[in-house]
């Protein structure tokens, strides 16, 4: 079962990575609470961001993300 398998979420240049998030709601909010991607997450899902700060959901997995 996939049920166990834990999702990442991590900051690179430019965008956020999201791993394990494998048909799983994947959403993506600015600081100012707008919704800027809401998409359905695979094994390895590359989000471009402009730089700033993200709040990134993946399944029930929630990550504050500073994108350089």
């Amino acid at each position: 079962s996939d049920v166990y398998k834990r999702q990442s979420i991590t900051a690179a240049a430019g965008k956020a990575i999201v791993t394990g998030a494998e048909g799983m709601a994947v959403e993506v909010v600015a600081a100012d609470g707008k919704v800027v991607a809401s998409l359905t997450g695979g094994a390895y899902t590359s989000i471009p961001l402009a730089p700033g700060f993200y709040i990134v959901k993946a399944g029930d997995k929630v990550a504050k993300v500073a994108i350089p």
